[in-house]
């Protein structure tokens, strides 16, 4: 019998989903208000035909131990889309193999900053910032460049600043002794080299600058091609604290010193400095020969270089010698040196800094350098007593290597991205072109995956190969214009007032139409222009949208020719008479017309040159922060919006090239959106959102009686579903429904009472606590937010077997209560076994958490009915308490 429900319960989820698609898409292209309330009608029965077989198949015996799926109807107003939202997500392709000098003299280090067991490597720049080389051993021993944009850099949130650092020399160390490594920031104003401390909270590098720098008064000399100072920390005084040196110019700029300052008062974080013999490295004295001014570049590293087990000293200099300070065994280094397998003969390298890791696994410390002649990263073998052999120049060596170095990549052209997208190699999802600053072509195929956009650069001839630097400041659109099932290609060069015209030859080549074979010759249009083919007066063919410098403008499509649209007959006029009313410079109009608000109707999308909301850039433009407008299409009207606006929060570099389509295959208008800028980026951004509130499942933990249960955050993400927007939504907080009855919710030293919202990362601080004593089932009911659709989820239940199995449906008063009939229309009759006594506490919820009925009674005899008649259809939860006894029961009102 169950089984024979479970398959009439999947059948009847199956025709409600394509039902109510239908009923959703009909929504959209219109209906009278007589059809609309049948369909209403139909589809509510199927819904009610669901509730009462999982209510048949007793998945309502405790609050979350299914989550409905479709608790809640779409009203009979809905449309097909509801709220939604765009994410930028990272585009990657395929990784280069092979390291790719960012700056040169480059500063590398090495340090285990993913707490994954090994360490990473990263590289101080010397016109500003940092990169991180995430290490890999599953494939062999890789390092990929992880860009500061993405969530897995450890550097996202202080890249900016770490930018406006040149000479950038890192070192890590953990100098407030808590257990992860902090970063030490060597650098130069060009008068003075400093230290600068960037303390490790909570992954992310935090500045402590001024005078919450404990390096304050660390410093050496500086000026140009000196490069600056290099901090590094060892326990020199075996006091148990890190104590630091910093290397760098003396005074004349001759001569490369290292300072030293002791930590000192258990640890407080002072630094006094030491002088003369209470120097350890005073007798450091490193000058060119013969004497070159401002020839320095140094670099002080400790190592086991020759593997006897104490760290030694190394410092380089700029013309490829390193200088050796072997350590005795207590920190008192030996005299000055050569080091005879580490230097390099001049004049071949300079300005090197060398960075000690076993590549080899074999026990000993090999070395890499960042340099400036090659910048690349030679690389020198340890035979295991300090003797260093050359493998290569060049780490890209693809057989003398032990590791790969490889940087992944995002789509990136020069100076400017027009992009378009089609089904290119008709695979059956969208594939993208972009045309740079000089008409160079870039084809990214999409490689199909819906989980993380992936798509790859295709290099080698393709068809739009014959089109590079064919044109100067291009604008592109794609489109089957000649409707043979292809995607043709349309063209706005500076330079040329008509828009080219390719024909697209089954996605093998182009070929142009020039003269009277060029549909868009009665086009003109001077200068930069950005395009879009489409028909906005839905009349069956494609009218032509462009953005110039200053206004949008419209040609409509007459069958032979092209009309423009001028005055109040072009629909954008009064957005035109907007524009021209502001005083900011280079506007630079790049539209895109696209149902935004899913009302069957275009509305715009535009980039300008320059931040038109701001008035103070009229005289300076804003490029590094420009915006993308929205004006809605209220009945052929276009009023701007901006709390309705999907890429309020979005900001580029000069100029929004915005192009739309369904990259992700899940059927929503994603949105590409090309940059004018010197290194411009090809930018994804998702469109999350959709019609219904997300769900959260059952969850069922074990803890010893007088134990407490420490959450992760990560717990409740994973019984969080609101597809198809799950693998990419945003988790911002819980609410506590209904408390636990035998326990108590304790988040941050505070108890967590009945509507506590709690921020996802707070869940990492929530704790459930048993009271004293107490075995048996306890548990609480929550929500999740979801901030796309602004709506809370059903009430999920957290259940715990406190010393039992949590798997047993033993609630201490289910088996002595019945709650009939369930489904109900009216009452819900509750009769509680005559062998109870005592008070009872009667709560009833809506899935929001809101409390719709309560009752006290002094006795089990005296409880009455539960009146629903009046509250709206769908899903409650019953709470029953007896006597230090509770019960919780899923109730459904139809």
């Amino acid at each position: 019998m169950k089984h024979f429900l479970s398959q009439k319960y999947k059948n009847a989820v199956c025709k409600y989903k394509k039902f109510r698609a239908r009923f959703e898409k009909s929504l959209q292209e219109g209906l009278s208000a007589h059809k609309k309330q049948s369909l209403y009608q139909r589809l509510k029965k199927l819904h009610n035909q669901i509730v009462r077989l999982e209510t048949q198949l007793k998945w309502a015996v405790s609050a979350g131990a299914l989550s409905l799926a479709l608790t809640a109807l779409p009203s009979p107003d809905a449309l097909a889309q509801g709220k939604f939202k765009y994410f930028e997500r990272k585009i990657n392709l395929e990784p280069k193999t092979g390291y790719v000098a960012q700056s040169a003299p480059t500063y590398p280090t090495f340090a285990d900053l993913d707490n994954d067991g090994d360490k990473d490597l990263v590289i101080g720049l010397y016109n500003g910032g940092i990169l991180f080389y995430q290490r890999n051993d599953t494939t062999g021993l890789v390092y990929t460049l992880i860009g500061n944009d993405d969530d897995r850099s450890p550097f996202k949130s202080s890249a900016s600043d770490l930018a406006g650092y040149a000479y950038l020399s890192p070192s890590f160390a953990d100098v407030d002794g808590d257990g992860d490594m902090d970063l030490l920031v060597g650098t130069s104003d060009f008068y003075y080299g400093y230290v600068t401390l960037f303390k490790n909270v909570d992954g992310d590098f935090v500045a402590f600058g001024g005078a919450a720098n404990p390096f304050l008064q660390a410093y050496t000399y500086g000026g140009l091609f000196v490069g600056g100072a290099r901090g590094e920390m060892l326990d020199n005084d075996q006091d148990g604290d890190l104590d630091l040196f910093v290397s760098g110019c003396n005074t004349d700029k001759y001569e490369i010193i290292v300072r030293y300052y002791e930590n000192e008062e258990d640890n407080t974080g002072v630094f006094t400095p030491r002088t003369g013999s209470a120097n350890p490295l005073n007798h450091v004295s490193i000058a060119p020969t013969p004497p070159y001014f401002y020839a320095v570049y140094s670099s002080l590293v400790f190592a086991d270089g020759d593997n006897d087990g104490d760290i030694d000293a190394y410092v380089s200099e700029k013309y490829g010698r390193v200088y050796e300070y072997k350590n005795n065994g207590s920190n008192v280094f030996g005299p000055q040196t050569v080091h005879p397998t580490l230097t390099f003969a001049p004049p071949y390298y300079f300005a090197i800094t060398p960075a000690f890791e076993d590549f080899d696994n074999d026990g000993d410390l090999d070395v890499i350098y960042g340099d400036k002649y090659f910048q690349t990263l030679p690389y020198k073998k340890n035979n295991g007593s300090g003797v260093f052999t050359l493998v290569d120049y060049d780490v890209n060596a693809p057989t003398n290597v032990d590791f790969d170095i490889e940087q992944e990549l995002v789509p990136a052209v020069y100076n400017m991205s027009s992009t378009a997208t089609a089904d290119l190699d008709a695979d059956g999802d969208l594939d993208a072109v972009t045309f740079s600053y000089y008409g160079d072509t870039y084809l990214f195929r999409n490689l199909g995956s819906n989980e993380k956009p992936n798509f790859e650069l295709v290099t080698a001839p393709n068809a739009f190969t014959p089109l590079n630097g064919l044109t100067f400041i291009p604008t592109i659109e794609l489109v089957d214009f000649d409707n043979d099932g292809d995607a043709d290609l349309v063209v706005k060069d500076y330079y040329a007032s008509v828009p080219r015209y390719f024909r697209n030859n089954n996605n093998a080549s182009f070929t142009e139409l020039t003269g009277g074979s060029n549909p868009f010759a009665s086009v003109n249009i001077l200068n930069f222009a950005k395009i879009q083919v489409i028909d906005y007066d839905k009349d069956g063919d494609f009218d032509l949208i462009a953005g110039d410098a200053t206004s949008i403008r419209v040609f409509r499509n007459n069958g032979a020719s092209f009309t423009e649209l001028t005055g109040t007959n072009n629909p954008f006029n009064a957005v035109n008479t907007t524009l021209a009313a502001t005083t900011a410079p280079f506007k630079g109009i790049s539209p895109t017309l696209v149902d935004v608000d899913n009302d069957g109707d275009l509305d715009l999308l535009f980039g300008t040159f320059n931040n038109l909301n701001d008035p103070s850039t009229t005289a300076s433009p804003d490029f590094d922060r420009t915006l993308l407008y929205y004006y809605k299409n209220d009945n052929g009207n276009y009023v701007a919006s901006v709390a309705d606006n999907p890429f309020n929060t979005f900001a580029c570099n000069r100029l929004a090239l915005l192009e739309v389509g369904d990259i992700d295959a899940d059927n929503d208008l994603d949105a590409v959106i090309g940059e004018f800028r010197t290194a411009a980026r090809v930018r994804y951004f998702e469109r999350v959102g959709n019609n219904s509130c997300p769900k959260v499942q059952e969850m069922l933990r074990e803890v010893n009686a007088n134990q407490t249960y420490e959450f992760r955050k990560e717990e409740f993400r994973e019984v969080y579903s609101d597809e198809p927007d799950t693998k990419n939504k945003d988790f911002p907080k819980i609410k506590i429904l209904i408390p636990p009855a035998h326990g108590k919710l304790m988040v941050g030293g505070e108890v967590a009472t009945f509507g506590l919202e709690i921020p996802y990362a707070g869940l990492d601080k929530m704790v459930y606590e048993p009271k004293n004593g107490f075995t048996g089932i306890d548990n609480f009911v929550w929500a999740a937010f979801d901030p796309v659709g602004e709506c809370y989820s059903n009430g999920g239940n957290v259940r715990f077997g406190v010393g039992t199995d949590v798997t047993a449906i033993n609630d201490d008063l289910v088996g002595s209560v019945v709650v009939f009939p369930n489904p109900a229309k009216d009452k819900f009759h509750i009769n509680l076994d005559r062998n109870l006594a005592g008070k009872v506490e009667i709560k009833l919820y809506n899935t929001l958490g809101g409390v719709v009925h309560t009752a006290t009674y002094q006795n089990p005899a005296d409880v009455r009915s539960i009146d629903v008649s009046k509250l709206p259809n769908g899903l409650y939860i019953l709470q029953i308490s007896n006597e230090g006894k509770s019960g919780v029961f899923k109730l459904v009102k139809e």
